[in-house]
């Protein structure tokens, strides 16, 4: 049977001077939406489909930095998965 609990990635985020940990998932938690280009703001968290490497086909975490926004918004631009949580 697959393990669907996600799992902490070896390596962390920096954002805003806090390390924050990375997730990888073998599908897309509930509660998440397709992002449109509005939701991409600086230190968001979204979720996107892992495209190479032994994880290609799950997905990852990661927060919108100055490191990530440019291949965020290609990603949105070409129509690859990218996820985001509404905040309650």
């Amino acid at each position: 049977m697959e393990n669907l609990k996600p799992q902490k990635l070896e390596f962390n985020a920096v954002v805003n001077g806090r390390s924050l940990p990375l997730w990888h998932y073998k599908r897309v938690p509930a509660g998440m939406r397709p992002a449109t280009r509005k939701d991409i703001y600086h230190g968001r968290p979204f979720l996107y489909k892992v495209r190479i490497g032994p994880d290609a086909g799950d997905y990852y975490t990661d927060y919108v930095r100055s490191s990530t926004v440019d291949a965020v918004l290609q990603m949105l631009d070409r129509g690859l998965p990218v996820y985001v949580k509404d905040v309650l």
